[in-house]
């Protein structure tokens, strides 16, 4: 069982990144993370617990809730369900 302390290498897309970096309310800490983000081959690789994708999506569901782009919205909504993916499969709980 991995601790939902340790940092994992989790990989995003540019579009990811540039979506997570834009948002209103991500801590600097997590944006500081993704701009020095590794680049394995087109994916970005950056290390985070669990603790921290949960802030992460609570920061994405605030600006997908509101936002009135539509498009924005769904790349929000689509982003936060597969962090859900990445926390439920490298981060079980007992």
């Amino acid at each position: 069982m991995i601790d939902s302390e340790t940092p994992l290498p989790i990989q995003f897309t540019r579009r990811e990144r540039d979506l997570i970096v834009n948002l209103l309310s991500v801590e600097p800490e997590i944006v500081e993370r993704f701009q020095l983000a590794i680049l394995k081959g087109k994916m970005l690789v950056v290390n985070l617990s669990a603790g921290d994708l949960d802030t992460l999506q609570g920061a994405i569901a605030a600006d997908a809730n509101h936002t009135e782009e539509k498009k924005l919205q769904r790349e929000l909504d689509d982003l936060f369900e597969r962090l859900d993916e990445v926390l439920a499969s490298d981060f079980p709980e007992e």
